[in-house]
């Protein structure tokens, strides 16, 4: 037979128990609301992946565009130096004399239309600077960037500021206004430079 005692010890113990096991066990509400954050949360990161998804699919799609509209840019650069080689045997021993880097064809095409090519090629291939500048250039960019100036340095001809290009000052000394600086237009020259982009 039990105390008074005892059954208050026991009556403690069961309420005791009772409520750790009502702390312990979550609500409904909250076992809902935790469902409904890990839904959630679930959702967001789906989206963010289909996201980054699509983006790495347009970045693959326009690579793809550059690369093939690259790829036909120079073919023709290279239809069009195949066809002056062709027409000319002075040109074909620049090529064959000259130690031309082998990405210059790429970076005309990427600066340059295809007709410029060949007068690209000779202006590098009689301007030592330009050559030393080109090979010291360690970037795609940097050497670019140097193709740009020699097509702005043929396609406009030199001016009071800017030397003649060597193959202007060889070539067609008498057709070349810049020989003469009293008889330099400003205007021509900023027509040339608007209708070339330079």
């Amino acid at each position: 037979m039990s105390t008074a005692r005892e059954e208050l010890y026991e009556l403690a113990e069961e309420d005791y128990a009772q409520s750790s096991q009502q702390t312990e066990k979550p609500s409904v509400k909250q076992e809902v609301q935790e469902a409904i954050h890990d839904y959630a949360q679930q959702q967001q990161q789906a989206q963010e992946e289909s996201a980054a998804n699509e983006r790495q699919r347009k970045n693959q799609e326009q690579q793809q565009a550059e690369d093939e509209e690259l790829q036909a840019s120079s073919q023709a650069v290279i239809a069009t130096l195949k066809e002056e080689m062709e027409k000319d045997e002075d040109f074909k021993k620049i090529i064959k004399k000259n130690d031309l880097p082998s990405t210059l064809v790429e970076q005309i095409a990427e600066v340059a239309d295809p007709e410029e090519a060949s007068l690209i090629v000779r202006e590098l291939a009689n301007n030592e600077e330009f050559q030393d500048s080109l090979k010291r250039s360690k970037t795609s960019i940097g050497q670019k960037r140097i193709i740009s100036k020699i097509r702005k340095a043929v396609l406009t001809g030199g001016g009071p500021q800017r030397p003649i290009p060597k193959m202007l000052e060889k070539s067609i000394p008498q057709y070349n206004p810049n020989n003469a600086h009293s008889s330099y237009n400003d205007d021509d020259y900023s027509d040339i430079a608007m209708r070339h982009g330079l």
